[in-house]
């Protein structure tokens, strides 16, 4: 949703509070806290803090995000949990799309008590254009295709990506993945092997080089990328609840 704006109510970050167990809920790449809201409220419900963030430049309109580095991105999130750990004794970071990433950023760097990472990105190579650099010079929007057929929806975000931003994203993909092996806590992974934005070989790449010893894999058969709004995501609530709720 480009222009005139994102204004809906269910853009906006939220927060709920409960048990002494905090959840901190980051949103993907253009996308907002709208992805992660029934999974907050999943948690909620079972007697769980939880807050999604929005991150910096999103829920509004899509030139916000441009100039925009990475870190603050990371800053926001941080801050979030550092916020949590006022009234909550664990801390949880669950993570969508690039949120994911973000999640196993402040996992390495943090004291949490476990990361769940869904349909995460860790590698580049994939997420660039034809001619990026070139065209990083000359257009500033690179239209999502499914906004060429039909109103863009499945996550209440931006219909195209600012290549800016993509710059700074590929980054945080670099360096996150370069400390992978800081990443000590818990840490649940999931998946969906027909994941068409993100290759199911992320989540091999990210279970391989992370330093945790408990971590688990589940690959799901949804055709989402945002597993959290899929035909199946209540199987997906259910595996984050049973993996927060283990680890005493």
């Amino acid at each position: 949703m480009n222009s005139p704006g994102l204004s809906s109510k269910f853009a906006a970050p939220f927060y709920y509070h409960a048990g002494r167990t905090g959840c901190v809920l980051i949103h993907g790449f253009t996308g907002t806290p709208f992805s992660l809201f029934e999974l907050g409220r999943f948690l909620y419900a079972r007697g769980m803090t939880v807050q999604g963030v929005l991150l910096p430049g999103h829920g509004t309109r899509c030139r916000d995000m441009i100039g925009i580095p990475f870190q603050t991105w990371i800053d926001a999130c941080s801050e979030a949990v550092i916020g949590m750990e006022k009234s909550c004794d664990r801390i949880f970071i669950i993570g969508l799309s690039m949120g994911g990433t973000i999640g196993l950023h402040l996992a390495g760097e943090m004291s949490v008590n476990g990361c769940i990472s869904i349909s995460a990105p860790i590698d580049g190579a994939c997420f660039k254009p034809p001619g990026f650099s070139m065209l990083n010079r000359w257009i500033r929007y690179w239209p999502k295709w499914r906004s060429l057929i039909k109103p863009y929806h499945p996550e209440l975000g931006y219909r195209c990506y600012p290549l800016p931003a993509v710059r700074e994203f590929l980054d945080l993909l670099s360096v996150t993945r370069s400390r992978l092996s800081r990443v000590q806590c818990p840490v649940l992974l999931m998946h969906s092997r027909y994941d068409e934005r993100v290759p199911e070989s992320h989540m091999a790449i990210i279970y391989q080089e992370i330093g945790s010893r408990i971590k688990q894999q589940v690959l799901m058969d949804s055709r989402k990328h945002a597993l959290t709004l899929g035909n199946d995501k209540m199987t997906v609530f259910q595996s984050v609840a049973e993996f927060i709720g283990k680890q005493a």
